[in-house]
């Protein structure tokens, strides 16, 4: 017996915490309106984003087929909020088969008639494009199936606002949690011979591991040779009141083999209490050049994949192509694969100019 709208309507509401999404629901309603395929396109309002695809059938040439449906042919793109549309009503008889979207895509799979509808979240911006597809011998869709997607639109516009707004939460604790994680501050306060006077829990955890800083004798050093020297002279130029009062320089040495930003600040006379012992000069840590971009960014503003966010956050942070295989433990030949793939996603054509395009949003966001 074919599922009620009662039916329908409980998928749709359960659909929105099913993974993938409203997957019952497709196929209760293929069966409720006697199509071959149901299919639903859940749309980001990031357009670099192809979007999900789910479909009640097994049928990867199609779901493919509908991506690739350029906007200027698709019929349905105006389709008035709230309204359903069937297919063989928009373009009768002769007219539907000189169409380009019957012609190029509903021919080839064997598709004959569609009902569609569109749904909108107008706070996130996703949208949901709902079709059900006949094929030869099942006749054409009716008013009773174009009813019943109306009835069904509010209902899934309700579960889609909910649906976008776990997608958006889970997105933003994602970044959050990345973002504290590769963006740690430290601060050290020295005294005119450069001793320790004061550490945050951060930075004394920076200097007791020797990533990069070290304390001995009670003075402050870096780990590098080169960075020691440059470092050296800094507090010197600072103490001798040089301009300007505030230097940075990066620090070679950290743990994962990257760098350190380090700020230097000169302390204003007028805020010393003790001359002898009082802070002279202050040096803040920054988590370094080789910043870490999180993958839920990535995926939101490029459209990358999960695996290829991965890759491209790998190589932003400074990693070769070889090393960033190894920490993914994947081969390199998939990694080139993954990459070609970036590239047309970023419409670039160099390692070197994905990074810096990657970078590039990355400090215009944070």
């Amino acid at each position: 017996m074919s599922p009620d709208p009662a039916t329908l309507i409980d998928a749709i509401y359960a659909g929105s915490l099913e993974d993938p999404p409203w997957d019952r629901f497709l196929k209760l309603l293929a069966e409720a309106t006697g199509s071959s395929y149901a299919t639903l396109h859940l749309s980001f309002p990031n357009e670099r984003r192809r979007g999900i695809m789910l479909n009640s059938k097994v049928h990867p040439s199609g779901m493919d087929s509908f991506e690739r449906v350029p906007r200027e042919t698709d019929p349905f793109r105006t389709l008035p909020d709230r309204k359903a549309a069937i297919l063989s009503e928009l373009l009768p008889g002769k007219e539907l088969e000189r169409h380009p979207y019957y012609r190029d895509h509903l021919r080839k799979l064997g598709l004959i008639d569609l009902l569609a509808i569109n749904v909108v979240d107008p706070k996130s911006g996703l949208r949901v494009f709902l079709r059900c597809a006949r094929v030869e011998g099942e006749g054409r869709f009716g008013a009773a199936e174009r009813e019943l997607f109306e009835l069904l639109e509010p209902r899934l516009r309700v579960a889609l606002r909910g649906y976008a707004g776990s997608v958006l939460t889970g997105y933003q604790r994602d970044v959050h949690d990345e973002v504290t994680r590769s963006l740690a501050i430290g601060s050290i306060v020295l005294n005119r011979e450069r001793h320790v006077l004061l550490a945050n829990q951060f930075a004394q955890k920076i200097v007791d591991g020797r990533d990069g800083l070290f304390v001995a004798h009670e003075t402050l050093h870096c780990v590098d040779r080169d960075s020691e020297r440059r470092f050296e002279r800094a507090c010197e130029a600072l103490l001798a009141g040089e301009e300007p009062r505030q230097r940075t320089l990066i620090a070679r040495g950290r743990a994962d083999g990257g760098f350190w930003s380090l700020q230097l600040r000169a302390v204003d006379r007028e805020v010393l209490v003790d001359e002898d012992h009082a802070a002279a000069i202050i040096v803040l840590l920054k988590g370094g050049i080789q910043r870490v971009v999180p993958p839920a960014f990535l995926i939101d503003v490029f459209g990358f994949t999960a695996r290829e966010a991965e890759l491209v956050s790998a190589l932003a942070g400074g990693m070769s192509i070889k090393e960033a295989a190894v920490a993914m433990s994947i081969s390199e030949g998939t990694a080139r694969v993954h990459l070609r793939s970036i590239f047309a996603k970023a419409d670039v054509e160099r390692q070197s100019q994905l990074v810096a395009l990657v970078l590039a949003h990355a400090n215009a966001v944070w």
